[in-house]
């Protein structure tokens, strides 16, 4: 679950790919601009990332990464909704969760 969270790391990230982006474009025919227009943000494809691994956690995908991070709510109590989520009590505890915050 590595995301970088500074300004500054995006921006080294995004030109180190839009340098291999133009590396690959010598090679077809596309202009930078038709080539950026079919690449999706960094950002958007965290966030897209980020989503499919909550949904394979929650579709029992055997990785156990992530586990601590999410409580599942009792079957009983979801209305047949087996992949709803508790919402826990924010604490002080995300040093634990996250030490390179």
């Amino acid at each position: 679950f590595w995301s970088p969270r500074c300004k500054k790391d995006v921006e080294t990230l995004e030109r180190v790919q839009r340098r291999a982006a133009e590396m690959i474009r010598r090679l077809e025919a596309k202009t930078y601009k038709e080539w950026i227009l079919d690449m999706s943000s960094l950002m958007k494809r965290r966030t897209q990332s980020d989503m499919i691994a909550v949904c394979q956690y929650l579709s029992g995908c055997p990785r156990n990464e992530g586990v601590e991070l999410f409580s599942k709510a009792p079957e009983g109590r979801t209305r047949s909704n087996r992949c709803k989520l508790i919402k826990e009590r924010s604490s002080l505890e995300t040093k634990e969760k996250f030490p390179d915050s």
